[in-house]
Order: structure tokens, then C-alpha cells, then sequence
């Protein structure tokens, strides 16, 4: 799109993108799968036909757009509420099953810039496919986090790989930055989670 429409702003291309959508033919494929590689916009209902359409070619497209530089622009279409954050999810369960390999290097790159609910989605991916391979890029993401909804989930995937190596780092980490995330929301909840692992904070 960058090079088609140097001038547009986002909202330009989002609106492009809806009218795309909206008016779905077969001559409009190309277009929104550019948008969504360029400009990492799209819907969930377009994913989904996508999917169901062309699911390894598909999958080709969603890591293309994962692994552009651009903040994620993932958009509700009427009154399609919270269907935003069914995307990436999709996304990952497709790649997951046609294009496997890919997911150490996409997960590995999101984990240190997506942004708050956007990190989720990577988070139950790295998880449930036991990439352990990206620990270094958790660890590093936990130093620097100061959202403790963001904190907890971290915490909570480092955990899962249950090396005691990465458990004492992440103590350690949580340690040092207590002042971060022991108050308010989550504060309990990070507890539970330390002391389930034996890794119990004063």
C-alpha cells in the first residue's frame, strides 16, 4: 500500500479496507491480502474466508503481515464487537498447522513489540506449542513491562516450560521489580501463580 497510495492515512486505508470487505468479490482478494501484509490491517470475517478459501496460502499471507514492522491495525466491522480479538489467534492456529516453523520467528519478534491485548494471543501460542526457544525475548520483555496484566501473562508462559534455570530468573526479575506489580489488580493473582510454582515472594 506504501507504494501504491504513499499518501494515505491509516484511517484512509481502513475505511478502503471495510469498503473492500463490505463489498467482497474475488477481484478485490489481492487487495486486502496487501493491506493486510502491508499495512497489517484486516478484519475477522475476512480472515475467516480466507482460511476457508486457501488455508496454506492464507497462512503464507498471515506471516508475512506478522513479521512487517507496522502496529497492528485490527478492525471491528458493524457490529461485529470484540471480534478484533479473534484474529491473531486464528492467524496463529493456521500458521500453526500449515507453516509450523514460522512460529519461533514470528512469536519471537511480537513478544517484544506488540502492544498489551495484542501480546496475548503470542503469549497462548508460545505456550500451547511449548516454544521454550523463546525464553530470552520473554525474560527480556518481563524487565522492561510495567502493565501487570502483561506481567502475569509472561510470568505465567515462562512458567509453563518448568526449567528451573528460567523459573529462578523470573523470581528474580519479579523480585527486583516488586514494586512494579505488587499493588492493585493482578497483584493476588501473581502471587497464586509464584507460589504454584514455589517460587513464593515476601
Amino acid at each position: 500500500m506504501s507504494e501504491i497510495y504513499p499518501s494515505c492515512t491509516l484511517e484512509q486505508i481502513t475505511k478502503l479496507d471495510e469498503a473492500l470487505i463490505k463489498n467482497y468479490c474475488p477481484l478485490y482478494k489481492d487487495l486486502i491480502i496487501k493491506i493486510w501484509e502491508e499495512k497489517k490491517t484486516i478484519d475477522y470475517t475476512i480472515t475467516k474466508k480466507f482460511i476457508a478459501q486457501n488455508p496454506e496460502k492464507a497462512s503464507e499471507s498471515f506471516v508475512k503481515g506478522l513479521l512487517s514492522d507496522d502496529k497492528f491495525n485490527l478492525i471491528e466491522i458493524d457490529y461485529n464487537y470484540g471480534t478484533d480479538e479473534l484474529i491473531l489467534p486464528l492467524m496463529l492456529q493456521s500458521i500453526a498447522i500449515h507453516d509450523a516453523e514460522k512460529l519461533i520467528t514470528i512469536c519471537n519478534k511480537n513478544v517484544l513489540s506488540a502492544d498489551f491485548l495484542e501480546l496475548k494471543p503470542f503469549l497462548d501460542c508460545i505456550e500451547s506449542n511449548y516454544l521454550s526457544q523463546i525464553t530470552d525475548n520473554l525474560l527480556s520483555r518481563l524487565r522492561v513491562n510495567t502493565s501487570k496484566y502483561d506481567i502475569f501473562h509472561i510470568s505465567k508462559t515462562l512458567l509453563s516450560f518448568k526449567n528451573p534455570e528460567t523459573d529462578k530468573r523470573v523470581k528474580e526479575i519479579l523480585q527486583l521489580r516488586k514494586s512494579n506489580w505488587d499493588n492493585g489488580n493482578w497483584s493476588d493473582s501473581i502471587h497464586e501463580l509464584l507460589e504454584k510454582h514455589g517460587l513464593g515472594i515476601e
